[in-house]
């Protein structure tokens, strides 16, 4: 989560400095997105996966604000994740992401 981390700095400070993203920065969110869910579905149980399911949650956060507050262009996984996990803080949609991760079936 180390690229979403340093977006998320750079959120704090961007409503005096401006925000944008490099394509690389994007290429890196894709791919720690890829490893979270990757490691989600290699839990045995939605109660192993519950700290990770909170983490995606503060993904998307970040995401989110991207798109909607500062109106950055994200990549299409980015914008399905965005929407498919809108409501990562009621627990029935994180089960029900839990059980699309594990079926092969999230974004």
């Amino acid at each position: 989560m180390r690229t979403f981390a340093l977006i998320r700095d750079r959120l704090r400070l961007a409503l005096g400095q401006g925000m944008h993203l490099t394509d690389e920065e994007r290429q890196c969110l894709d791919e720690e997105l890829d490893r979270a869910i990757a490691s989600i579905a290699q839990t045995s149980t939605i109660d192993d996966a519950n700290d990770k399911l909170l983490e995606l949650g503060a993904m998307q956060d970040v995401l989110a604000t991207l798109s909607f507050k500062y109106r950055i262009p994200l990549t299409d996984k980015q914008r399905k994740f965005v929407r498919q996990y809108d409501r990562w803080d009621v627990p029935e949609v994180r089960a029900s992401i839990y059980n699309a991760i594990k079926n092969g079936n999230f974004i």
